[in-house]
């Protein structure tokens, strides 16, 4: 049987009959031979007293016994009702009733599957009359249990016989006798197998592991106290007493270890401790709002410690995003905690920081949570913890940093948060490792959106909008490594889209748009960086450069790119620096489409387009090596398509670029350049 649950059992059964041409006697039994299944749909969590349960963790098969009596009413298949008499064409109608019952169980089962039953058969034989044999069954069957209720069933069934047709099938049929007609009925037999939920059993708490043994409630700080005292492995359901639990005369309330508050109307997941088995349960009671005025600063208005979790509750202080008030927090923890779990919270109108970790903590999960109007940062983590997951977050209003990570921290994940009206969004200080932010909204913060210091390695930033930053959208400062930034929507930031500062290795941005960076470049390389590869990148609208490399960079690649509307210019390279634009478009530059504007760069462009520029489509400083291979230059130039400034003697050189124009403007300053790049239309360019 494959059931509802997407379960499969086999069972083996076996029966003893005894048929007379009136009277029918079976009983069957059935012997399940798979074990109990996990089963989520049927699993109900539960309060009894001071003690969580669940039942039907499992779907349970059983073992089981059901037997009947049958009764021949009328009809029959010989003369005389079938009692007596010699053997006479088959009698086309009979009625025949049936009364029985059934008992099904198993060690594992929450209750027995146990009652009458009762059915009825109409048939009509030799339904086909060229078929001898042939029946057509109307019938109906009619059983109660305490599992099930009531169950009636009716159908219709039509049996027809292989074999031999005509005279001798007829023959050969009406030589049968009564008793030997019986004899080939089919087996009466349930052909189902019988599951039901599992017995009660202990749960854990499936988000820490942790086994819970016994149930508290409470709904004021006094109660809460107490119920904290009460000890570990303990549920503290924590329920709306008509006002704010001021939690402010203790120094908010701390944890002990191994403990789990559930908020009225919140909902958690519990597993089954046998069975494995994860289900909901829904606490009972209205939500709950904790409030404190504390200003200690070692803890919040909860202080959790080791396997614990907290759910489902609002946490109101005494500040907001301009008024900070030193150690007014709603969640705190000190340094060295495993295994805590924060989640479905409500925190608005704190002083200091919403929910602040210090050191060497491990193993954190926030999820599902709303933080607003708060004097500090919304989440902060200090240095050295690992294993922290942040997802699902709303936080607004908040005067410092929405997400902060200071230094030494390690496999961190942030997805699906929202941030707006922050000082900066996110933000990362020195040496944090395995760092993934991915789908993020960020919009309206007086810093940057997304902030690196230094020494950070293996850093991802994918799938997230950035809107009405101040500063800059992402921002990484010194020594990063191994950075990747993929599918990042930048609209409208006041400095920099995208800016690395010095000495970054190994970055990749890809499927990236900046679209308005109002007073600066859309992508930003200052000093001593390498390995960076930009593709697919869409770059609009910006006060300044495009894409702006600065000095000292090796191994620069900007491949299959757009560049369009730049105040300044397109691309622009400054000095020392290793650089190829490959497959890329720069128009309506404000400037130069692609500026070398410094000395000793290499320079590689390969199928570019340069669509206008308000001066020149190239432009080359003194003593650079560039080459340019088909590359196509278009559209209007303010000045000229090359413009050559200084010697660059044997460092110019290429072929296969198209002018679609009917003059090819070339300026060369001081100083005699060699090589040049060869055009298929027109005449060679030549300085003199």
């Amino acid at each position: 049987r494959d059931t509802e649950e997407n379960n499969t059992f086999h069972q083996v059964s076996f029966g003893l009959e005894a048929l007379s041409e009136r009277f029918d006697v079976r009983v069957n039994g059935y012997a399940p031979i798979t074990d109990p299944k996990g089963s989520p749909g049927l699993a109900e969590v539960f309060l009894r007293g001071n003690n969580i349960l669940m039942i039907g963790g499992e779907e349970v098969p059983l073992y089981g016994v059901d037997g009947e009596v049958g009764v021949l009413l009328f009809g029959g298949t010989r003369g005389g009702g079938g009692l007596k008499g010699a053997p006479a064409p088959a009698k086309r109608h009979e009625l025949r009733a049936y009364a029985g019952g059934f008992w099904f169980d198993a060690d594992e089962a929450l209750e027995e599957v146990a009652g009458p039953k009762g059915r009825l058969e109409y048939r009509i034989n030799d339904v086909i009359t060229s078929l001898p044999g042939s029946r057509l069954t109307l019938e109906s069957e009619l059983s109660y249990d305490e599992v099930r209720d009531t169950k009636f069933e009716i159908g219709a069934r039509l049996r027809i016989p292989f074999g031999a047709r005509g005279s001798d099938a007829l023959s050969r049929h009406a030589a049968l006798t009564g008793q030997e007609l019986r004899m080939i009925e089919g087996l009466e037999r349930d052909t189902d197998i019988v599951t039901v939920q599992s017995k009660e059993e202990n749960v854990f708490d499936n988000a820490t592991n942790v086994a819970m043994d016994a149930v508290s409630f409470a709904s004021d700080a006094a109660g809460f106290a107490n119920t904290v005292n009460q000890g570990a492995n303990r549920l503290i359901i924590l329920q709306d007493g008509g006002a704010q639990i001021d939690v402010s005369g203790t120094d908010g309330q701390q944890l002990q270890t191994n403990q789990t508050v559930q908020g009225g109307d919140s909902t958690l997941n519990y597993r089954g401790a046998k069975s494995g088995t994860v289900a909901a349960f829904k606490a009972p009671g209205s939500r709950p709002t904790l409030f404190t005025s504390d200003t200690n600063t070692d803890t919040g208005a909860i202080t959790v410690a080791n396997n614990t979790h907290v759910a489902g509750l609002n946490i109101r202080g005494v500040g907001d995003q301009t008024t900070f008030v030193a150690g007014n927090h709603a969640v705190r923890g000190l340094s060295g905690l495993n295994n805590v779990v924060i989640e479905q919270m409500d925190i608005r109108n704190m002083g200091d920081d919403a929910i602040e970790f210090f050191d060497n903590n491990s193993n954190f999960r926030i999820h599902h949570t709303t933080i607003a109007d708060v004097g500090s940062h919304g989440i902060h983590f200090n240095s050295d913890n690992s294993n922290i997951r942040l997802r699902y977050l709303d936080i607004s209003n908040v005067d410092d940093q929405a997400i902060d990570f200071n230094s030494r921290n390690r496999n961190v994940w942030i997805s699906d948060v929202s941030i707006d009206d922050v000082r900066t969004g996110i933000q990362f200080n020195i040496q944090n490792t395995n760092v993934h932010i991915q789908r993020a909204e960020i919009s309206t913060t007086s810093f940057d959106a997304v902030s690196f210091n230094s020494e950070n390695e293996n850093v991802t930033i994918t799938n997230a909008n950035i809107r009405n930053s101040a500063t800059d959208g992402i921002a990484f400062n010194s020594e990063n490594e191994n950075v990747t930034i993929g599918k990042v929507d930048i609209v409208n930031v006041d400095q920099i889209g995208i800016s690395f500062n010095s000495e970054n290795s190994n970055v990749e941005i890809k499927n990236v748009s900046v679209d308005g960076a109002t007073n600066n470049d859309g992508i930003d390389f200052f000093n001593l960086n390498s390995n960076v590869t930009i593709s697919h990148v869409d770059v609009r609208n910006v006060g300044n450069v495009g894409i702006d490399i600065a000095a000292d960079n090796t191994d620069i690649s900007i491949v299959n790119s757009t560049v369009d509307g730049t105040v300044s210019s397109g691309i622009e390279t400054g000095s020392g620096n290793q650089l190829a634009v490959r497959n890329t478009r720069v128009v309506n530059a404000g400037v130069h489409g692609i500026n070398v504007s410094g000395p000793t760069n290499v320079v590689n462009i390969q199928d570019v387009v340069i669509d206008g520029a308000g001066l020149s489509g190239l432009q080359i400083a003194a003593n650079n090596t560039v080459t340019m291979n088909d590359t196509t230059f278009t559209g209007n130039f303010g000045s000229n398509v090359l413009q050559i400034n200084g010697d660059n003697t044997q460092t110019l050189a290429g072929d296969g670029n198209v002018f679609n124009g009917t003059t090819l403007g070339v300026f060369c300053n001081s100083g005699p350049q060699n090589g040049f790049f060869g055009f298929s239309v027109g005449p060679q360019p030549t300085c003199p």
